[in-house]
């Protein structure tokens, strides 16, 4: 960038804040020394910024070595370029308009998107498939506990009625034998009294003699 205070066309090497000028070393210089200015703030500008500045007006759609509109794309190269640098360093090149390759790139990323959404598509058929399947395998588990639940309840009452029928069996084997002891009992205990009797009536008939 050139000087704003003079006609020189020096490039710049400091700004004045109040003036809102670029400078060169020159009349920076005597910019700082009148006695106008002495209250006015300056600041340096390296020359990085100045680059910087230049590329930012010039817009980012500009070729950086001939400062010309890029309107094509080189294939060989894959990098934009202007018509310029089409007739130089990129002439035995192949290369195309850059709407073209603009227009080629959306259509190649539509066709990634399309294939991304089916892909997503799938993947979602295939999450709600095992969701489902998961499902079943949990129906499926409840099932079978509450049916084993159920067989072994039924198993339960089997085998108690069974316990039952064998007490019961047992415990009319246990009166049946009862009785019979019962009536051993009393028959033994008859022939003892009847055998006491007789001997009694021994001994008195003894003692009658």
């Amino acid at each position: 960038m050139q000087c704003q205070m003079c006609d020189n066309g020096n490039d710049i090497v400091s700004k004045c804040v109040d003036c809102d000028s670029n400078m060169c070393f020159e009349c920076s210089t005597f910019h700082s020394r009148h006695k106008n200015f002495k209250t006015h703030i300056t600041e340096k500008i390296e020359s990085t910024n100045i680059e910087t500045s230049e590329k930012s007006k010039l817009g980012e759609d500009v070729c950086d070595l001939h400062k010309r509109e890029i309107t094509l794309v080189c294939e060989s190269c894959n990098s934009a370029i202007c018509n310029e640098c089409e007739t130089q360093s990129h002439k035995s090149h192949k290369h195309c308009r850059i709407t073209f390759q603009a227009q080629k790139r959306r259509d190649f990323f539509q066709l990634g998107i399309g294939a991304l959404k089916s892909k997503i598509t799938e993947v979602d058929g295939t999450i709600e498939m095992s969701k489902s399947e998961e499902n079943s395998y949990y129906k499926f588990c409840k099932q079978g506990k509450e049916e084993i639940q159920a067989h072994a309840k039924r198993s339960k009452e089997i085998v108690c009625n069974i316990i039952d029928v064998l007490a019961n069996l047992n415990l009319q084997k246990i009166e049946e034998i009862q009785k019979k002891d019962i009536k051993s009992i009393t028959y033994f205990q008859m022939n003892l009294q009847q055998r006491s009797c007789l001997y009694n009536v021994f001994s008195e008939t003894r003692k009658m003699q």
